[in-house]
C-alpha cells in the first residue's frame, strides 16, 4: 500500500505541544516512528534508482509521454559551491535590476561574503552557478536529483529534451569545453568520491 511502509503506517500523526492552540487545524505532527518510515521509504527508492552513465531507449521521452523525469548532470552541495567561489575570487557584476538588493555596490565579491550573505542560501548558490554556466557556454539548467547527498544539480538536459540539444550543430563543438570546465569546478579540492556527469532520477 502507498501508504504503509512494512508494518508502519507513513500518515501517523501525534499531538503537537509546540503548536498554535488558537489554530486546531495545525496541532498534529508526524510521530516519530512515521518519519523514520518516510525516511526510509525515500531512502529505498532513491536505492532502487541510482544514477547512471546511459539509459536505455525506453526512457527517453520521444518514446512514451509517461517516461520518469531524469537529468543529465552534475550534483552538488550549495556549501561547497560557495567555497569555490570564495577560492576563485569570484566577482558578481550588478546590474540595476538587482543592485539595490546588494546595497547598492556596483559588483559583489565572493572572497568578502558575510554571515548574512551566507544565510541566504537560494541566492548565493545561484550567483556562482550563473558565473559557471556563461564560462561554459552551454544552455545549462539547474534541478534537484533523487538524493539525500546533494542539495541541488546543474543538468545539460533531461530525457525530454537530449533529442533537441542533439540535433543543435553548434552545440557539438562547445559540449567537450562546457563539460571540463563543470567538471573541474565541481571536483576542485574533493577527497572523496568523483563528481562525474550522470543521469539522474529528478524529485520533480
Amino acid at each position: 500500500p502507498a501508504h504503509w511502509e512494512g508494518s508502519q503506517y507513513l500518515l501517523e500523526m501525534e499531538f503537537d505541544p509546540a503548536s498554535d492552540p488558537g489554530n486546531p487545524r495545525l496541532t498534529g505532527r508526524f510521530t516519530e516512528a512515521a518519519q523514520k518510515a518516510q525516511k526510509a521509504k525515500w531512502q529505498r527508492l532513491m536505492n532502487n534508482r541510482p544514477p547512471r552513465k546511459k539509459i536505455p531507449p525506453r526512457l527517453l521521452a520521444s518514446r512514451s509521454n509517461n517516461v520518469p523525469y531524469l537529468l543529465y548532470g552534475w550534483p552538488f552541495k550549495k556549501n561547497y559551491i560557495i567555497e569555490y567561489a570564495r577560492r576563485h575570487h569570484l566577482v558578481y557584476p550588478k546590474t540595476e535590476y538587482n543592485r539595490e538588493a546588494f546595497g547598492g555596490i556596483d559588483e559583489f565579491h565572493f572572497d568578502q561574503l558575510t554571515d548574512d550573505d551566507l544565510k541566504n542560501e537560494s541566492k548565493m548558490p545561484g550567483l556562482v552557478i550563473m558565473k559557471l554556466i556563461k564560462a561554459t557556454g552551454l544552455h545549462l539548467e539547474r534541478g534537484r536529483s533523487f538524493t539525500f547527498e546533494y542539495d541541488d544539480m546543474l543538468a545539460l538536459y533531461s530525457n525530454r529534451t537530449i533529442e533537441e540539444h542533439i540535433a543543435i550543430p553548434e552545440l557539438l563543438g562547445l559540449f567537450d569545453k562546457g563539460k571540463a570546465i563543470i567538471h573541474a569546478a565541481m571536483n576542485e579540492g574533493t577527497t572523496g568520491n568523483e563528481v562525474e556527469l550522470r543521469w539522474w532520477w529528478s524529485w520533480d
